[in-house]
């Protein structure tokens, strides 16, 4: 006998039976068939005998059921039977067995709502056994039996404890009454069929239970697996590999696409894939735009439909899935499914699984992919936590390393400046002193005054940077801003200047003024502050025998000023830095100048505050540097500024007396009294004279 494993397969069973029941077998069926032996009890009991060795044997309902329909069949001298068994909680007749019937049939009867108009449905609802001798007796059934070719039919209720639970039926070709022989014979074999189908159901059901367990075992230790591969993956891209991976190995699927968007509104990315190149993809592309969005809108998974006439997801689980797709969701080759990766409820990513055959996501392959999603996003969160910890210990690391590197520069600033701070005042009152004593010769006391001079005005310029700076941090440096020509504000810086650059042998040449004079709404002790600071930065760093060439002139809407010298250079690494508070070129050259620091950032200060830029260039060291300073014309800020800043101090005037400072100790918006010119060679980041001994 050819048996089915499958209860759920009946338009196959139908199929096969009725193929593997040749042409020589039936017409044997049909000579051995004799009706009248039925009559004779002897002969009945003879035919259960065998029928009941038979029954013996079989272990599976879909054994018993291919003994009993055989058994009907061949006792009756029938075309064909069938034995169908409820299901669905009750709700429907399967076709465990079928023999003889036409596919069309067989597939309508498969799985029949318990109110369809077939016998194995009546009989299996009211509980009482039909007999049709002819198709014109039970006029509610002519249709159905014309429509399979049967001409007379015979169907009896099966039974157990808890009542009817099916029926079997024979077919014949032609008319036929039932005798009460052949009456007794099925309601006999209806008994014995009753107690093979209890002991199968029990067999299977122990069966199903050790496969249940084995499942169960199997999955454990897939989720183990999964479990432990997560927890090793430390970023997204390993997680996303893990989910693509076990869900290939885990299903027998062919590809699979895992997504995720680690950032909020961030576009979704491939992360991890695994299977065949061309299959991977056909799953990228169909989760890009077919079934991403979907998923990521609704947070649900996305399954593939269970066809009518197939085993479906929703057949294999007992209970039809909700199908939410505008279209079948099967692709080529097999079925797609799309489940999201959830943290604390919104999705994180997803993944695109594509099997090999159509019925591909039954209960335990939702199960799995579930948990495996599940999975996933917790791992993903615990993925985002490290990274997030991962920052903020970077973070940590750099803020503790600024604060040593701040550290080591306010050392080196309070060496730096005790040290500059103390060297004229060293100069000043040792020559002071030995005045005071009176230890210098008449003729060296014009030099001494000199000196005292000089040093006090290297002093005071280096406390007015600090103030300036000060002002600058604090925002209170104040500006008096008034229309002047840029190049007027050159000369007098050149002018003063130029006595240094000869004692140092250097040429200064300028200022060169390019087209018509440019005049700026500015400062004027703030701008001649700036140009000082960057010719007197240009002697310092200019070698003997060097140029420095100063230009002025008009680009567009802006004046500029460019100072350019053939000193030392800058190096590339240090140009973004120069215009910094305390910063200093490295090696022995820029303590050998001495200084502060502060004068190239004053500088930009001050042209930031007229609304102007500055920055440097240089090819490098040995190949000198050039300023260039672009301040907005007159024309472009009259424009954009018709009246008088109320936020600029205002000149004193005899009407309007200048307020008293509560703080004196405040340097405040207003000017420090007027500089007094320094040479460039008292600079004190040249070097300072020792006092003379023994003059």
């Amino acid at each position: 006998m050819n048996f089915r494993s499958d209860p759920k397969r009946g338009n196959d069973a139908d199929e096969s039976n009725s193929t593997s029941m040749t042409g020589a077998r039936q017409a044997k069926v049909l000579a051995d068939a004799d009706a009248d032996a039925l009559n004779d009890p002897a002969q009945r009991v003879l035919k259960l005998q065998s029928v009941a060795t038979a029954l013996a044997s079989a272990t599976t309902v879909e054994e018993v059921a291919a003994v009993l329909v055989e058994a009907a069949m061949v006792a009756l001298g029938a075309t064909g039977g069938a034995l169908g068994l409820l299901s669905n909680m009750g709700q429907e007749v399967a076709l465990i067995n079928g023999q003889g019937l036409d596919p069309t049939v067989g597939a309508l009867w498969a799985r029949s709502p318990l109110d369809a108009p077939f016998p194995l449905t009546l009989v299996s609802r009211h509980g009482e056994p039909l007999w049709a001798s002819s198709s014109e007796t039970h006029p509610h059934l002519s249709r159905t039996l014309k429509l399979a070719g049967v001409a007379a039919m015979a169907c009896v209720p099966l039974r157990c404890r808890a009542g009817v639970v099916g029926a079997l039926a024979v077919f014949f070709d032609r008319a036929r009454e039932f005798s009460a022989g052949d009456r007794a014979f099925l309601g006999s074999l209806e008994r014995a069929g009753r107690r093979a189908l209890e002991r199968a159901s029990s067999h299977d059901a122990e069966s199903a239970g050790r496969k249940t367990a084995e499942d169960a075992a199997a999955r454990l230790r897939r989720l183990q697996r999964v479990t432990a591969a997560l927890s090793r993956a430390p970023g997204f891209t390993e997680v996303a590999a893990v989910a693509a991976r076990e869900a290939l190995e885990g299903l027998g699927a062919v590809a699979t696409v895992a997504l995720l968007m680690p950032a909020e509104k961030e576009t979704p990315r491939v992360v991890g894939e695994a299977g065949e190149a061309a299959e991977i993809e056909g799953v990228r592309d169909a989760m890009l735009l077919r079934y991403l969005p979907e998923v990521l809108k609704t947070h649900m998974p996305w399954w593939p439909r269970a066809e009518p006439g197939t085993r479906g997801a929703g057949q294999r689980s007992g209970a039809r899935l909700k199908d939410r797709s505008p279209s079948s969701r099967r692709t080529r080759g097999g079925t797609f499914a799309c489940v999201p990766f959830l943290v604390e409820g919104q999705p994180v990513g997803a993944l695109g699984v594509r099997m090999p055959h159509p019925d591909g996501f039954g209960e335990e392959e939702q199960t799995f992919l579930l948990t495996l999603a599940e999975l996933c996003g917790h791992a993903v969160e615990r993925a985002k936590l490290f990274e997030e910890a991962s920052a903020h210990r970077a973070r940590a690391e750099a803020a503790v390393r600024e604060a040593a590197l701040a550290s080591r520069a306010k050392d080196q600033f309070f060496s730096m400046i005790s040290h500059e701070l103390r060297s004229p005042l060293t100069v000043v009152l040792g020559w002071a002193q030995m005045l005071q004593a009176g230890v210098v010769k008449p003729e060296h006391v014009p030099r001494a005054i000199e000196m005292i001079d000089r040093n006090a005005r290297l002093q005071a310029r280096l406390v007015d940077d600090l103030l300036d700076t000060s002002r600058v941090l604090s925002g209170k440096l104040g500006l008096e801003k008034e229309p002047m020509p840029l190049c007027v504000v050159v000369e007098r810086a050149v002018a003063e200047l130029s006595p240094g650059a000869a004692a140092k042998h250097l040429t200064l040449e300028g200022p060169t003024e390019v087209g018509t004079p440019a005049m700026i709404l500015a400062d004027p002790k703030r701008m001649e502050q700036v140009v000082a600071n960057l010719i007197g930065n240009a002697l310092k760093f200019t070698p003997e025998g060097g140029t420095i060439s100063v230009t002025v002139g008009r680009r567009g809407s802006m004046a500029f000023l460019e100072v350019a010298d053939t000193g030392q250079g800058i190096e590339e690494e240090l140009l973004p830095h120069i215009f910094e508070p305390f910063r200093q070129g490295v090696g022995n050259d820029s303590r050998r100048h001495g200084g502060l620091g502060l004068g190239l950032a004053i500088v930009r200060h001050l042209v930031e505050a007229h609304e102007g830029t500055i920055h440097a260039e240089s090819a490098g060291r040995g190949h000198g540097t050039k300023m260039v300073v672009e301040i907005p014309l007159l024309s472009a800020q009259a424009s954009e500024t018709p009246g008088p800043d109320p936020a600029l101090p205002r000149r004193e005037t005899e009407e309007e007396p200048a307020k008293e400072r509560p703080n004196p100790g405040d340097p405040g918006p207003e000017l420090p009294e007027p500089r007094v010119p320094v040479d460039p060679a008292d600079d004190p980041r040249l070097p300072v004279e020792e006092v003379p001994r023994g003059v």
